[in-house]
């Protein structure tokens, strides 16, 4: 009788864990599908500042606090953005690179313009560009939920680089 009942036991445990194995998996994969829906139906005034930074900006810029004021911007000959090819979901962009055609490395802070859905505003990114060289400073629009918004760049302060 002992026997019989670790035997029970055993199957009944077996049983448990086989029907309770494949369910949980199935909510687990149910979970990152319902997780992978919310990010794409998010309204696009739901992202946050640091979510539109990713898909706007490359990475080799520094974001700083600007407000408008006057900055020296004697250089702006020397700095061309231009477009290359296209970028974001749907190819709604442009992709934009800043080029250096002086000998020296220049400081330079570039304004994002931007009007998404009403909220206007700006992002002001630095970049130090070296002499005669290119830096990719991201895209030319927001690309989220099948529409494009754009993002034109405006160089608003350039200075050679003080040497360290």
């Amino acid at each position: 009788m002992k026997k019989s009942n670790q035997y029970f036991l055993l199957f009944f445990i077996s049983i448990a864990l086989i029907s309770c194995g494949p369910s949980s998996e199935r909510s687990e994969s149910e979970q990152t599908e319902e997780s992978a829906e919310t990010e794409t139906t998010q309204e696009v005034d739901q992202l946050t500042y640091q979510d539109v930074v990713a898909m706007v900006y490359d990475d080799q810029g520094e974001g700083i606090e600007w407000h408008g004021e006057e900055m020296p911007n004697d250089l702006t000959q020397f700095l061309v953005i231009t477009e290359g090819n296209v970028c974001g979901e749907g190819d709604c962009g442009k992709r934009l690179s800043l080029i250096n055609t002086s000998d020296r490395s220049i400081t330079t802070i570039i304004r994002g313009d931007y009007d998404i859905e009403g909220d206007q505003g700006y992002i002001p990114r630095k970049y130090v560009v070296s002499a005669s060289d290119t830096l990719m400073i991201g895209c030319s629009h927001l690309c989220y939920g099948g529409k494009g918004y754009s993002f034109p760049r405006t160089i608003v302060a350039s200075t050679y680089t003080e040497m360290e």
